[in-house]
């Protein structure tokens, strides 16, 4: 994601500022560990690196790559893997170097990579 901000992007409500300050260390995701097998495991939340921001997913899609992904036919799969990357949520943390972007700001990723110019492509 670049830094570029989105255009009239909400803010979180002032009430929701001290649940966003008590942020987890963990998550839980859907892991593909094998082809055709899902479990829910739970993660460490991670710092976004320089010129990255951490989202707090609101909402996610899944697509015919994550299909692909969950039965075992993705290309150059190495697995374990949580699919969705079509994802909708608001900015809670920011890498060094970010500056455009705000905590609180809602954003929405699409594909894997590159839709802005700056990620690599994978």
């Amino acid at each position: 994601m670049s830094n570029s901000p989105s255009n009239g992007a909400p803010l979180i409500p002032q009430d929701s500022d001290e649940k966003h300050k008590q942020m987890r260390k963990t998550y839980k995701a859907v892991e593909v560990s094998a082809p055709g097998t899902l479990r829910v495991v739970e993660r460490q939340v991670s710092e976004p690196g320089a010129g990255q921001v951490r989202i707090r997913v609101e909402a996610c899609g899944i697509c015919h790559t994550d299909a692909a992904t969950i039965t075992g036919i993705y290309p150059g799969l190495t697995l374990p893997r949580v699919p969705g990357h079509e994802v909708v949520g608001r900015i809670e943390a920011l890498g060094g170097g970010v500056s455009k972007w705000k905590i609180g700001q809602r954003v929405g990723a699409g594909l894997i990579a590159g839709e802005d110019g700056v990620c690599e492509q994978v």
